[in-house]
């Protein structure tokens, strides 16, 4: 993701439509708003903007190491201090040092903040990409600092209620499996990173004030809780996917993440694509229902890969699978088995999946075709010309 994109897409996602866009990005731990980024807001007199400083050196929480080196726990959970990139000023301090990876000017302001960000300075500015998410200790310390961990009911109500369009699939109800799959939470971060209990003061007062809401703590639920909130009722029952804001298309190469999750197959399908004359835009980070969005003359596809180093029974979201229902014929799977980086690899392009293949819906709301059910509903004889 470009800069840009990346402060106004975290604007979205803590705006609320009812209030005016010069006071409406949620400051979700303040109880108060900001304007979008670009906006000049209450009381100011140049434009908002949030989000800059924390994409920058300055505030230390990107680092400019390589995607190997991110993909190591011992690096990533270094004190910068024993960084083998930084050029400090003065010893044990990170005040106005350098990263000797860096190909600007900017300075350490001097706080010491975990490394959630790869920066790539590219022909266009710089790029960003997530390092390891599963990687639950490089996150803790900030997210639940002194074992303080987030009240998940009032959490769960401050981001679903008043949403903008497109921002979250339409929901009369929202359970814990909703805001897992929303936001990529493992059962282990869930209990890690936020406090269930009832008795939790803020978890608390939320039921005594909404005494409709119906909730079972994680542990006890084993992530079947469900939280029906009021609050939450201006989501209007139809509203559907498709209001997704169009994907941002850009030419700037996505930088491989710090942990494995398809990025390799995804960048083999797309080589594949331009080798055939297809002008090919990477999504994959945009949550768009599908990863590749393929253009040629007329024809615009959209398309979903799925890989893994063996057999490979893919498994859609509920994003995905409404985007194939929508796309219909326009959709297609990419499926490689038995990925390799360094070798051929044979893609069987599966055609409108949820037309073509049996899926069976599972607990946390994604589509599972079975290898016998896509290999069934391959085009053995398809000219990659005539996609």
């Amino acid at each position: 993701m470009t800069l840009g994109g990346a402060e106004c897409g975290i604007d979205d996602l803590y705006s609320k439509e009812s209030r005016p866009s010069n006071n409406c990005v949620l400051r979700l731990f303040d109880n108060n708003y900001l304007a979008k980024t670009g906006v000049v807001g209450l009381g100011n007199t140049s434009p908002q903007n949030t989000w800059r400083n924390n994409f920058r050196l300055q505030k230390g929480i990107v680092c400019y190491a390589s995607s190997k080196d991110l993909a190591d726990h011992d690096f990533l959970n270094q004190n910068r201090l024993n960084c083998r990139y930084l050029q400090p000023v003065q010893q044990g301090s990170l005040k106005n040092a350098t990263c000797i990876l860096c190909q600007s000017e900017a300075k350490y302001r001097g706080e010491e903040q975990p490394k959630w960000l790869r920066a790539e300075t590219t022909v266009r500015g710089e790029s960003y990409s997530l390092v390891d998410m599963a990687n639950i200790q490089n996150f803790l310390p900030h997210i639940a600092p002194n074992g303080q961990r987030i009240p998940i009911l009032p959490l769960i109500v401050a981001l679903y209620h008043d949403p903008l369009p497109g921002i979250y699939v339409s929901r009369k109800e929202v359970d814990i499996n909703d805001f897992a799959s929303d936001y990529g939470f493992s059962q282990e971060e869930l209990i890690a990173y936020f406090e269930d209990k009832k008795q939790n003061q803020y978890n608390l007062q939320l039921l005594k004030n909404f005494p409709s809401v119906d909730y079972t703590p994680i542990s006890q639920s084993l992530l079947k809780a469900v939280v029906s909130v009021p609050a939450i009722s201006k989501l209007s029952s139809d509203r559907q996917i498709k209001e997704i804001p169009n994907p941002i298309l850009s030419e700037v190469e996505i930088p491989e993440p710090g942990s494995n999750s398809g990025w390799g197959a995804q960048q083999y399908v797309m080589e594949v694509l331009r080798n055939n004359d297809w002008i090919v835009y990477d999504v994959s980070q945009q949550r768009c229902g599908y990863d590749l969005l393929a253009e040629k003359g007329n024809k615009r596809k959209y398309i979903e890969v799925k890989s893994s180093l063996g057999s490979c029974s893919p498994t859609l979201t509920e994003r995905e699978w409404q985007k194939a229902k929508e796309y219909g014929s326009d959709y297609w799977l990419a499926i490689i088995e038995n990925f390799r980086v360094e070798s051929q690899n044979p893609i069987y392009w599966i055609h409108n999946p949820t037309e073509n293949c049996n899926a069976r819906e599972i607990t946390v709301i994604q589509y599972s075709i079975n290898r016998s059910s896509w290999l069934v509903a391959v085009n053995d004889d398809l000219d990659i010309e005539k996609l």
